[in-house]
């Protein structure tokens, strides 16, 4: 059963990564950076692997790479 539990889990947190994703392309207004953006998120969300809870992770991922991301277009 916990083989099923980690593919559940692994299928939620790639649906948020391609959530987290497809919303930063749209605020940026260039789909062209998907192929940039999605490893950030990827990795992002990496450095949350540890986290007990995870219902928030999305949140946190999209707030530090919206940042980082506005950061790069106003240079």
């Amino acid at each position: 059963m916990a083989d099923l539990e980690t593919l559940s889990e692994e299928i939620d947190e790639d649906r948020e990564v391609g959530s987290v994703t497809a919303r930063l392309v749209d605020e940026l207004g260039q789909p062209q950076n998907e192929s940039e953006i999605r490893p950030a998120v990827e990795s992002e969300f990496r450095r949350f692997g540890h986290a007990r809870i995870r219902e928030f992770v999305p949140v946190f991922v999209e707030r530090r790479l919206r940042a980082e991301l506005r950061a790069v277009v106003q240079k």
